[in-house]
């Protein structure tokens, strides 16, 4: 299980791929750059996003729905001493904070796993006094992605059929599920921008890498 592992050794693991080092990298500057006393990380995973922001905000809160990853995160929360940042578990949909509660709402590589992005989007803008950072795959991270999995599907066959036939027995049957089961969206950066539009006003856009 990842916490058993030490957090500096999980740090140096994920920022050693390329994504995250330059996801996070983005995401830092653009919170020194506003400077938010109070964040809020929806999707929140392991904590590592929510813990390396610490030394920047007041006060960071991380909503996990998943309990594994909450384990995970308060492990390391915990390991760390650190004690202004706080792990819920919670739901992207159904945020458990009041209106407006946040001078900024981080959403990072969680939009492409949900079925209704708009419920999760229209919550980060009610829980945000003002600003929202949403980061979402670019195609190029959806090619890389697809030809990963394909590659090794092809590989294990009977694991790719049994996968097809969860699929297929959840009413969603489709190979392209098959080899891809984490993300339901693989959008254009056009269409994520016009969804975003319906309830929030887009300020600022940037390509990090693959994201």
């Amino acid at each position: 299980m990842e916490s058993s592992k030490n957090y500096f050794q999980f740090r140096n693991a994920y920022f050693s791929d390329a994504v995250n080092k330059c996801k996070f990298e983005y995401i830092k500057e653009y919170v020194l750059k506003h400077k938010p006393e109070k964040i809020l990380d929806v999707g929140s995973g392991n904590g590592i996003i929510s813990l390396e922001l610490h030394k920047i905000a007041k006060e960071v809160h991380g909503l996990e729905y998943q309990e594994e990853n909450l384990s995970i995160a308060n492990h390391f929360k915990n390991e760390t001493e650190i004690d202004n940042v706080f792990f819920i578990k919670g739901d992207g949909k159904k945020i458990p904070f009041p209106d407006n509660s946040f001078d900024m709402v981080i959403c990072s590589q969680v939009l492409e796993h949900v079925e209704n992005p708009h419920e999760i989007i229209e919550e980060l803008s009610r829980v945000s006094k003002k600003i929202v950072l949403i980061d979402v795959p670019t195609p190029l991270w959806e090619a890389w992605q697809f030809l990963w999995w394909s590659w090794n599907k092809i590989k294990h066959p009977k694991r790719t059929m049994k996968r097809y036939k969860e699929v297929k027995h959840e009413g969603k049957a489709s190979f392209k599920r098959a080899l891809q089961p984490g993300h339901v969206n693989k959008w254009s950066p056009w269409k994520w921008r016009d969804l975003i539009e319906r309830y929030l006003d887009i300020n600022e856009t940037a390509s990090c890498y693959m994201s």
